[in-house]
């Protein structure tokens, strides 16, 4: 594979830097659900969240749900937010992670993606602000989600903060 060149435009690497940023957000709303969830002191359980990976944490956090919980509905809404949370960790980790250059219009940035779970593991994407856009907001949905499921259960905010 040849190594692309030209950095896309700026407002590109802008959205790029949000999506990035607001992830941050649900992977630590993640590391205090599972520190809830398994009684642990948040910042002791940081020393394991940031050294797997956050798919890992969020099957942890399924199974840990339903042997907690055993309400119908609360399983299956927290069961989509976590096909959410691992749909839009692919998505954003295929875009932070891949090759970028300009496009061939300036509406556009050509992307070399890697994903194992297509068919076309590497593939050249051309991506919109749009795209970008839509990508940022739902991971502020996501965001949103795991902070309502944190206020209701009590440990969003954190109750050490």
């Amino acid at each position: 594979m040849e190594i692309p060149s030209g950095d896309p435009a700026p407002e590109f690497q802008q959205r790029l830097g949000l999506i990035i940023m607001r992830w941050a957000s649900v992977e630590a709303l993640e590391a205090e659900f599972l520190a809830f969830l398994t009684n642990a002191t948040p910042g002791f359980l940081y020393v394991i969240t940031q050294n797997i990976s956050g798919a890992t944490i969020t099957d942890w956090l399924r199974t840990l749900v339903s042997l907690r919980f055993h309400e119908r509905e609360s399983l299956e809404k927290l069961g989509q937010l976590f096909t959410m949370i691992n749909s839009a960790r692919a998505e954003r980790n295929a875009l932070a992670h891949g090759l970028w250059t300009k496009g061939v219009t300036p509406e556009t940035a050509i992307v070399h993606t890697v994903k194992l779970e297509r068919l076309e593991i590497v593939k050249q994407e051309v991506v919109t602000l749009a795209d970008l856009n839509d990508l940022a907001s739902h991971i502020t949905e996501i965001i949103n989600e795991l902070a309502a499921v944190g206020r209701y259960l009590g440990f969003y905010p954190s109750p050490t903060a």
